[in-house]
């Protein structure tokens, strides 16, 4: 009977002490049915304290001042009774049921009555009011499903089945549906657990998806603008250019543009997915080559005789990538669908003779060409050398054995330059070629190829001016060729 008394005065304290009449009835009605025997007690009196009491414990419970709401030690509201409280829970759990779409479960406050908190706001006698005060001190829990990896349960969402459906879009992503996957897993051990979570952690489905795939769920980015280097953006941004360099791995070198996009941070997904493909590629097999040495061509010169064609191979890959990024490949074996041709070359051996002259052949002619400007005097100078005519790119021979002593760019307008040292003071020039095919201090033979004709330094059009020397003085290049 005490407890059915301590009850009705609880439930008297949401709009302060009821009508004491109907509450007497209810415990005349309790009596009644407790069929206590009235000659053993007197009901009048039994009610008359039970009233007493009554009014005792519910002033009591009510109290006589406001209550302070205390998160911590600090005072956050204060309430005309702990009824506002309690329905302004309520009203927060149906808010977040509602914003969250979940069912919540339990509620976690931080929050304590005190009376010797002081705390100077007005009494707040309606919960609605009261809600966004204590809102950051209480949280819902909720029944989940967490993807546990290595342990660690690092995403929440609602259902099991989503939990799933995740995890195979993941697969899917890195899988598809190619014949050629032979096997795949992710690397990490993972599982589906049922877990009681707070109901701010439950993530969207889209939203869970990318944090596994990335790591986080707000990826940095930055647009590349007129003027910016890696340096500077990792200067601006705050990051190390190692980190820059690694979050964005399609980098090549240092060459940006205008309106790239660069991730700032370094992407690190939760699972990883280990995919083993065999992929088959046609691959050209490329042709050899043989040379066939031959005295219907100069030295130097060749001559594709019969062309060669490049095969053709079906090659199979064990490919291992990870997320998509290729980690190993190792060929499993070749079939050859087509066999490659091999291609001959002629090369000259025939060695260069003058085709005109009158010398005493101790030189062989550089190039056969006309003589398109002799040695002597020539437009109110003296022209050191013979010019012969060619085309651009034609090969240039040593006139006999001897040493590099100059290759490069002469002074005086020789343009691309060679010089030659045969021996007993007698050098020979080779000026305006298009390249250099020696180096100083090389040993050439008789009718090795030096460079090709050109038109470098002071020249007129494509042509060699050679030129002999001895003891350092030009003399006439025609007096040491041969017929």
């Amino acid at each position: 009977m005490f407890y059915d008394i301590i009850r009705l005065a609880k439930d008297s304290r949401k709009g302060g002490v009821q009508d004491i009449r109907t509450l007497v009835e209810e415990l005349k009605a309790k009596i009644d049915a407790k069929k206590i025997d009235a000659k053993k007690v007197n009901k009048i009196h039994m009610i008359a304290a039970a009233m007493c009491l009554l009014v005792m414990i519910s002033f009591f419970i009510m109290g006589s001042s406001d209550q302070v709401l205390v998160a911590g030690d600090q005072g956050i509201a204060k309430v005309s009774n702990q009824s506002v409280y309690e329905e302004a829970l309520e009203i927060l759990k149906a808010e977040q049921e509602a914003e969250l779409g979940v069912s919540i479960d339990e509620l976690h406050s931080e929050i304590s009555f005190s009376t010797e908190v002081k705390y100077a706001g007005k009494s707040i006698s309606d919960p609605r009011e009261l809600v966004s005060l204590i809102s950051p001190y209480v949280s819902g829990t909720t029944n989940a499903y967490a993807l546990q990896v290595n342990d660690v349960q690092r995403v929440f969402v609602k259902t099991e089945e989503e939990a799933e459906k995740i995890l195979e879009s993941i697969k899917d992503k890195f899988i598809g549906e190619s014949e050629e996957v032979v096997a795949y897993e992710f690397r990490e051990n993972v599982e589906v657990v049922q877990v009681a979570v707070a109901a701010t952690k439950i993530m969207e489905t889209e939203e869970a998806k990318n944090f596994i795939l990335t790591g986080t769920d707000k990826i940095e980015v930055y647009k590349v603008a007129k003027g910016d280097t890696l340096s500077t953006i990792a200067q601006k941004q705050g990051v190390g250019l190692s980190t820059l360099r690694e979050a964005n791995p399609q980098l090549k070198g240092d060459l940006l543009s205008i309106g790239q996009e660069l991730k700032l941070v370094k992407l690190e997904p939760v699972l990883h997915v280990m995919v083993t493909k065999e992929v088959k590629v046609e691959q050209q097999i490329p042709f050899s080559t043989r040379t066939i040495n031959t005295n219907n061509l100069y030295t130097g010169q060749t001559r594709v005789q019969k062309a060669g064609t490049r095969g053709l191979k079906e090659v199979t890959y064990k490919v291992v990538s990870e997320n998509g990024r290729e980690l190993n490949r190792e060929e499993l074996g070749a079939v050859v669908l087509q066999e490659p041709s091999v291609q001959e070359v002629l090369r000259g051996t025939k060695q260069m003779t003058a085709s005109r002259g009158g010398g005493d052949g101790q030189l062989g002619w550089p190039l056969r060409g006309n003589i398109t400007s002799r040695y002597g005097p020539r437009g109110g100078g003296f022209h050191t050398g013979i010019d012969i005519g060619a085309s651009r790119g034609t090969p240039t021979y040593s006139a006999g054995n001897g040493t590099v002593i100059f290759a490069g760019w002469g002074s005086g307008g020789y343009g691309n330059l060679v010089i030659i040292d045969h021996g007993n003071g007698l050098t020979t020039k080779y000026a305006h070629l298009a390249s250099i095919n020696v180096k100083m201090a090389q040993n050439v033979s008789r009718g090795a190829v030096v460079g090709t004709v050109g038109t470098t330094g002071r020249s007129t059009g494509p042509h060699l001016h050679f030129e002999t020397n001895v003891n350092g003085r030009h003399v006439n290049p025609t007096r040491y060729l041969g017929n």
